[in-house]
């Protein structure tokens, strides 16, 4: 009987370490906090007709890329100067460390354009909520005319890191 007992222990000890956080993609939420500038955001799983303010909206689809969406309640209006748009996104996740790695093209209208790489761990807060804790966001250098420059000519000019180290990205 001990034995049976200490083995169930066992299994249920090592269950728990090995045990991975379910992937939340693919996937459509609102994600609450500001994009690269905080250090921990929530993506909250958008539900059409609940958002009753401004919200911008990622849907991280099967084939690993992100496309957003803002979100304007009914009857407001607002001012495009610095909404936030994306030209192409993608994400990679990796369960094994709980990791959500993203390049980012995109800008705020009217006032810049961006490149970013940037790496979150994932942490789920309830079924439809998951908290990310900035790890490293890296800003490429953009050109002349304000374009991102891609391949091995981009140059890194600004680099992120939570303890403030500066590193490779990933």
């Amino acid at each position: 009987m001990r034995v049976l007992f200490f083995g169930c222990f066992l299994a249920l000890c090592f269950s728990s370490l090995f045990a991975q956080t379910a992937s939340p993609f693919p996937g459509r939420y609102e994600l609450v906090g500001y994009l690269l500038q905080e250090d921990s955001l929530r993506l909250v799983r958008f539900v059409p007709d609940s958002v009753q303010r401004f919200a911008d909206i990622f849907t991280f689809t099967a084939s690993d890329s992100i496309t957003h969406d803002f979100i304007v309640p009914e009857g407001m209006g607002v001012c495009g100067n610095g909404l936030l748009y994306l030209s192409a996104g993608h994400f990679r996740f990796k369960p094994q460390a709980n990791t959500l790695l993203l390049t980012l093209e995109g800008g705020h209208l009217v006032q810049d354009q961006f490149l970013y790489k940037a790496r979150y761990q994932l942490s789920p807060l309830d079924e439809n909520t998951w908290l990310l804790v900035r790890k490293k966001v890296k800003k490429l250098a953009l050109n002349t005319d304000g374009q991102p420059t891609f391949g091995s000519t981009a140059a890194p000019v600004q680099e992120r890191t939570s303890s403030g180290a500066i590193s490779g990205l990933y």
